[in-house]
Parts: C-alpha cells; sequence; structure tokens
C-alpha cells in the first residue's frame, strides 16, 4: 500500500512538474537578454502569469514528491519523474497549438516501456528513512563542488555549451534536494526541535534555492533540447546513487539485470532527445 501511495504520489508530481517545465521555460526565454544568472531575470518573470502559474505548478509538485518520498525509496520515486516528459509533451503542443504526431506517440510509449523494463529488471526497493549521514554529507559536498565546476564552465570557457551544462547542473542539484528531502522527512518524525536544529532542512533550502536559479538560467540559455536531456538523466541519476548508497536503498546487480537497465537507460536516452524537440518554443538559442 505504502508504495502504491509513493508510485502515485511520483506520478502526480511528474505531471505537475512537466506542466512546471513547460510555463517556465516559456517565460524565461522569452525574458530580455542579459538577465540569465541575474537577479534582473527573476525581477521580470514575477511579472509574468505564465511563470507564477508555473511556480504553482511547482509548490503542488512539491507536495506530491514529499508525499513520494515519505512512502517509498529514491530508487522508485526519482526514476518515475522521467515520465514528465511524456507529460509535457501534450502541454507543450497545447501552449504551441498542435497535435502531437504518430511518431512522437510512438517515442513516448517507447519511453514508458523501457522505464517500466527497467524497474522490473531492478526490483528496486529495501532502504531506512533515516540516512547514513556521513556518507549524505560526503555525496552532497562531491555534487555541490561538481554543481560549481559545470556552472563555473558554462559561463566561461564553454558558454556556447550554456544550456547543456547548467541542464546538468540543474538535474544535479534537483536529485541532491529530492534525497535531502527525504532525509528532512525523516527529521520531522522525531520532532520539531530535532528538525529545526539538524543541518538537513537548511541545506535543503539552499539546494532547492541553488536549483531555482540554475533551471531559470538553463531555460534562458537555449532551447530544451540542450537542457532537458542532462538535467533529467543527471536528477536520476544522483537521486537513485544517493539513495543506494545512504539510504541503503536496493537494486538488482546480477548481469542480466545490468544488461535490461542499461539498454532500457540507453532506450530512455534516445526518447528524451526524439520528444524534447516538440517542447521547445524556439529553435535558436540567445546569443
Amino acid at each position: 500500500m505504502t508504495l502504491a501511495v509513493a508510485a502515485s504520489a511520483a506520478l502526480t508530481t511528474a505531471l505537475c512538474y512537466a506542466v512546471a517545465s513547460v510555463l517556465q521555460q516559456n517565460s524565461a526565454v522569452q525574458a530580455p537578454r542579459g538577465t540569465g544568472l541575474h537577479i534582473n531575470l527573476l525581477r521580470h518573470l514575477l511579472r509574468q502569469p505564465r511563470w507564477l502559474a508555473g511556480q504553482g505548478a511547482s509548490v503542488a509538485g512539491a507536495c506530491t514528491h514529499a508525499l513520494a518520498l515519505a512512502s517509498g525509496p529514491l530508487v522508485i520515486v526519482q526514476p518515475l519523474l522521467l515520465l514528465g516528459l511524456v507529460f509535457a509533451l501534450p502541454a507543450s503542443l497545447l501552449i504551441q497549438h498542435h497535435q502531437p504526431s504518430m511518431r512522437q506517440v510512438l517515442w513516448a510509449l517507447t519511453l514508458v516501456g523501457s522505464l517500466a523494463g527497467i524497474l522490473i529488471a531492478a526490483h528496486p526497493g529495501g532502504g531506512t528513512p533515516d540516512p547514513d549521514m556521513t556518507r549524505l554529507l560526503t555525496i552532497t559536498a562531491l555534487t555541490l563542488l561538481t554543481v560549481a565546476m559545470l556552472t563555473a564552465i558554462a559561463i566561461g570557457p564553454l558558454r556556447a555549451h550554456r544550456a547543456g551544462l547548467l541542464g546538468a547542473a540543474t538535474g544535479a542539484t534537483h536529485g541532491l534536494a529530492a534525497a535531502l528531502l527525504k532525509g528532512t522527512l525523516a527529521d520531522a518524525q522525531h520532532g520539531v526541535w530535532v528538525l529545526l536544529g539538524g543541518w538537513l532542512l537548511w541545506l535543503f533550502l539552499f539546494v532547492g534555492l541553488t536549483g531555482l536559479v540554475l533551471n531559470l538560467a538553463a531555460f534562458q540559455a537555449g532551447p530544451l533540447t540542450a537542457s532537458l536531456p542532462l538535467l533529467t538523466i543527471a536528477d536520476t541519476l544522483v537521486a537513485v546513487g544517493i539513495g543506494v548508497s545512504a539510504f541503503n536503498e536496493t537494486v538488482r546487480t546480477s548481469p542480466s539485470a545490468l544488461l535490461v537497465q542499461f539498454s532500457g537507460a540507453v532506450l530512455i536516452i534516445a526518447c528524451v532527445a526524439a520528444l524534447t524537440p516538440r517542447l521547445d518554443n524556439h529553435d535558436e538559442s540567445p546569443t
């Protein structure tokens, strides 16, 4: 019953985040040039009804995400969020006044089937609500260091690939934030003073805010084709990695199970690459 609640809440989260991403990217890409990674971008977006609606969808998604993480392991919840791309397709097409093609429908079905195959082969589960704090802190530090490096490279020597690099950085923060949120929920069960006195809540808020800023900058830096694939993959990989290492969650690692998981992951990457272009609201990134 708990896993059913987790799965249902995760699917609802994927829907909310998909709508939020489409609305936020549509608003961010129309922002004046030169506002990326700057407070002026946020000031501009706060006056845009579509972006505010996207924020409302994000808040709703955050609530259902918390329910999912409180009910089930990261290795189940975060992969299900990949279905957000399937939900984002009709939302984007609706805004653009287009209809999905048969090819897009087939890619969407392939993504669903690939994810189902991965979950069946991996048979994820297990885990404890309270993480190994030493491992979680170590992974947090390494992840934030990686995010800082990706961001520095994106605004420096590899500016031509800014959207993709910022997308990867955003995904890493999202996966980390999910793990920290799960740990924060465990702290909350021990009482409000444990919650407020621990570092998990405050680190979660910091990482969440960092992810918000990076997400806005990634969406403005270029089309979703450049940022969303890396964002979704990095999110899933980081969250699953933390789930296994810090929360003692389990996945099958037999050769046959790993082969199915790897094959499914390759198919999912192909599906993301094929579906993402239809989510874009422009063809060229701003210069």
